[in-house]
Formats: C-alpha cells, structure tokens, sequence
C-alpha cells in the first residue's frame, strides 16, 4: 500500500509514500465534492480517504484489494471463532448455575409429593446459603408443625370417644 496527502481539486500533491503510483484521475473524480470520509473501489485497488480538518486537502490511503479482503477474511475467522469460544463457555456456565439451583428445587418438590402421599417424616437437607435454604428451612418446620397438629387432632379425638364411651356407660 501506499499514501499520500493531495488537493483532488487542484490537482496538488503534498506528499506521496510512492511518487506516481496513485492514479490522480481516480482521486479527482472519486473525492470532488464528496464528504469528509469516502471509500472507493477501483480495479485491484482500494482508496481511503480522509479529508484534514479546515483544508481541501486530503488523507488518500490505497491497498490492494487482495489485502483487505485477505485482513477481513482473517478478522471474521477470529470473530467467528472469537463467538464459538463464547458460547461454549456461556453455554458451560449456564449448565453449571442451572444444575445448582435445579439440584434443590428438585429435592424440595419429590419431598413435597412424599408429604403428598402422606409421609410427614420426610425433611429436606438444602445448604445453598441463600433463599433455597431458606425455602428448605421453612418446609421442614411446616412437615414438623402439620405433623404436630394432626397429632394433637388424634388425641383429642381418641380422648373425646373415651369420655364419650365413659358418659355412656354410667
């Protein structure tokens, strides 16, 4: 590649890193009266341009096309590659944070369905630290309180047949 720095209107060349090798025609026609940053295309070449502030003069860059196709081609592998690495990590750590909240969700639900088919010794054993604990905490004490009421119901009900069965026989 090459740069230089002209006046596309007036024909001026401040400087070129190769004397010759841009083709004035190219730049005159391509830059007049365009904005302050323009891309153009021609042949095997590519001109980037970019015009210095408060001049008419611009900033004129020209690679070859096989270089910039050769330097996107390199930058889209690495994205792409750049992605996949990406996803696969996301996709590791989403199995990892999903297995340890499912984990304790898991256990209080099969112990919630023991405690449906009537089993009230069950308890669950949840050490996360945050609210599933909390959650497991609060379970055991709800099995452990209906356990306790359904209890005292029994005997009540068993000591009101006794009285009941006593008043009858005298």
């Amino acid at each position: 590649g090459s740069i230089a720095v002209l006046n596309p209107e007036e024909g001026q060349w401040l400087y070129a890193s190769v004397p010759g090798v841009m083709d004035e025609e190219i730049l005159r026609e391509g830059l007049s009266g365009r904005p302050k940053r323009e891309i153009i295309r021609e042949g095997k070449y590519w001109y980037f341009c970019c015009l210095v502030s408060d001049t008419d003069y611009y900033v004129v860059i020209r690679i070859f096309s096989e270089d910039v196709m050769d330097t996107y081609i390199k930058n889209r592998t690495y994205i792409f590659v750049i992605l996949l690495f990406a996803i696969l990590l996301l996709s590791l750590a989403y199995l990892v944070f999903s297995g340890r909240m499912n984990g304790p969700v898991r256990r209080l639900k099969n112990a919630m369905q023991q405690v449906q088919t009537g089993n009230l010794n069950v308890r669950v054993d949840i050490r996360t630290g945050d609210d599933m604990e909390y959650l497991g905490e609060g379970f055991n004490r709800m099995v452990s309180d209906l356990g306790r009421y359904i209890e005292e119901v029994y005997i009540a009900n068993v000591c009101q047949k006794e009285a009941e069965l006593n008043a009858l026989k005298m």
